[in-house]
């Protein structure tokens, strides 16, 4: 259990979604940041800090959000050893396959896993999310 504890803090994961929808549908935001959100086209890129979703940051299209997690996982894993990395969507397996070849490619991780993402967390970000998780061991 501590390992998995130890892990836990060694693990990151960036969500890129293509609406805000089903988070307010879920209760998962209010109605006033639906409601902004949606007027201005987001597309939100969340993260998982201390077991909570938290924004990391927004971007105007889904092409500039996916490359800014794209972007964040080079920068921070290239050169890296014993990286495990994985790519998950809802319901857009080509783009995740782009994706994921891109980072391979880039990153050359010593584990990589493509999935789909779960019932219990796809029906909160909705069709056409994509994300990227990795863990990187201590050195």
């Amino acid at each position: 259990m501590a390992h998995l504890e130890a892990m836990r803090e060694q693990v990151d994961v960036y969500f890129v979604l293509d609406t805000l929808d089903y988070l307010a549908k879920g209760g998962r935001i209010g109605h006033a940041a639906h409601l902004v959100g949606s007027v201005h086209n987001v597309k939100p890129i969340l993260t998982i800090r201390d077991g909570l979703a938290s924004p990391y940051s927004r971007q105007r299209t889904r092409a500039r959000a996916v490359t800014e997690v794209k972007e964040l996982a080079i920068e921070t894993l290239k050169g890296e050893k014993g990286v495990n990395l994985g790519v998950m969507h809802t319901v857009c397996l080509e783009e995740a396959e782009q994706l994921a070849d891109e980072l391979r490619n880039a990153i050359e991780p010593e584990v990589f896993m493509l999935s789909e993402i779960g019932p219990g967390l796809g029906v909160h970000l909705g069709p056409n999310a994509l994300a990227v998780a990795w863990y990187l061991p201590p050195q």
